[in-house]
């Protein structure tokens, strides 16, 4: 009876202990799985090489708050270590979850990579992958990496970004768009930039390049619109220029030659009529050939004759200021001036685009100036020519001067179209900027399809 109510006892204690101890276990395990059967998801630790370890800890982490913050899932507590992207299934297993969030953080120049990417851990299969693209402030790169998780959880993070763009279209569209050298496609397209300055360069076979530099804001959106210029049409322009320069460089020529023949007191009339004869067609063709491969614009081939006209006259007018009264020191200032005038002139205006029309409030600047320094003696009562001849002079160079300077900002500018659609504005000088959250869009209400055409020739 002893041994009975012994081996009762110990068997009665070991029964105990083992309920006991089972119970422990479902409390653990109670407290390790989802209530109510939300998954399980484990997060992986974030790769990447450009950035510090305790970096990547502080990121991961910041994976597992945006998980904890979800109705609908469940966090591990602690971090885990996926030695490559095929283990985490496994490692997920082993852990007891459901799902597993695996992710890296590349650096691409300025530019911030996140991938995240949550895998069903009992398939294997990756069920939603996320992409962030981010530029700005090593510090700033939890703003990213906030995104990009709620994009993979559903939970929002799609206008949480601050970015800049530059929306690009074309006249005709299709034009190759290059950022800054780069290809990045065909217009219209929408870019992805840092703040700062960017060259935009548009491209289409036929047709003039179009270039414009220009300088992006923090969350701004800048739309700019590519007015192509076929290469027919500025072909064409720099060919009047030449043929302008030409037909003024053959009777100037002649007259410069006669003068000087008249300045060597030559009386015969046989060199006049030789200089003639044998000057005009060998200007014409050493003129020509000279112009062959230059590219001369019309405004600077109008520029030109004007100042070879302009610099003649006030030689001739500081001459008879000056009290000559012979005609010889007329013609030899006249010459002298207007061979300044033409070297100053073709020198200041290489390489530069002039509008005709800056070149006709130039000359109109001078024929008031000329006006005014002729008037001015009228009414003072002078009845000496020199005093005349004077206001003249000093007028025009004045009037010249004064109108060249007015008129700097009036170069030339190629045509643009801005069309008026129903979304689309392009200006010309001035690209149209936009301060908005990214993701959100603008309209402009003005008249469905104004044509604005616009700019100096």
């Amino acid at each position: 009876m002893r041994l009975s109510f012994g081996f009762l006892s110990a068997f009665l204690a070991i029964g105990l202990a083992l309920c006991i101890s089972a119970k422990a276990d479902a409390q653990e395990l109670a407290s390790a799985s989802p209530k109510g059967g939300e998954p399980l998801v484990l997060v992986c630790r974030l790769s990447g090489g450009d950035l510090p370890v305790s970096g990547l800890e502080y990121l991961s982490e910041l994976v597992q708050q945006e998980v904890t913050r979800t109705e609908s899932l469940v966090v591990v507590k602690d971090l885990a270590t996926c030695a490559r992207p095929n283990s985490a299934a496994v490692t997920a297993r082993a852990a007891g979850a459901h799902k597993v969030i695996t992710g890296r953080v590349a650096l691409l120049g300025d530019l911030y990579l996140v991938e995240l990417a949550l895998v069903d851990a009992d398939l294997g299969l990756t069920e939603r992958r996320e992409e962030v693209e981010f530029i700005g402030e090593l510090r700033d790169l939890r703003v990213p990496v906030r995104t990009a998780a709620q994009r993979l959880l559903g939970t929002g993070g799609r206008t949480s970004l601050s970015e800049s763009f530059i929306h690009i279209s074309s006249s005709p569209p299709g034009a190759r768009v290059l950022l800054n050298g780069l290809l990045e496609g065909r217009a219209p397209i929408r870019v992805r930039v840092a703040p700062g300055d960017h060259r935009i360069e548009a491209i289409i076979p036929g047709h003039a390049i179009w270039q414009q530099d220009v300088n992006v804001k923090r969350n701004e959106t800048l739309s700019l619109n590519a007015a192509m210029v076929e290469a027919a049409q500025t072909a064409h322009r720099k060919a009047d220029g030449r043929f302008v320069l030409l037909t003024f460089s053959v009777p100037y020529a002649v007259a410069f030659s006669w003068g000087a023949l008249y300045m060597g007191k030559v009386s015969s009339e046989r060199p006049y009529i030789g200089a003639f004869l044998v000057g005009a067609p060998t200007t014409y063709y050493v003129v020509s050939r000279i112009m062959e491969k230059s590219e001369i614009e019309v405004g600077q081939a109008w520029m030109t004759v004007s100042s070879g006209l302009w610099g003649a006259a006030w030689g001739m007018m500081g001459a008879g200021f000056s009290g000559f009264d012979a005609p010889r020191p007329y013609f030899g200032l006249s010459m002298a001036a207007s061979s300044v005038a033409l070297s100053a002139t073709i020198s200041m205006t290489a390489g530069r685009d002039i509008s005709r029309k800056r070149v006709s409030l130039i000359n109109l600047g001078g024929f008031l100036g000329s006006a005014i320094g002729l008037g001015i003696p009228y009414l003072l009562n002078q009845d000496q020519e020199q005093i005349y001849l004077g206001g003249l002079l000093a007028g025009g160079v004045i009037g010249s001067a004064t109108a060249i300077n007015a008129t700097s900002g009036l170069d030339y500018v190629s045509q643009e179209e801005v069309v008026l659609g129903p979304i689309q504005v392009t200006p010309l000088m001035t690209p149209m900027r936009e301060v908005r959250s990214p993701g959100t869009q603008g309209k402009v209400s003005i008249a469905y399809g104004a044509t604005v055409t616009y700019g100096f020739y």
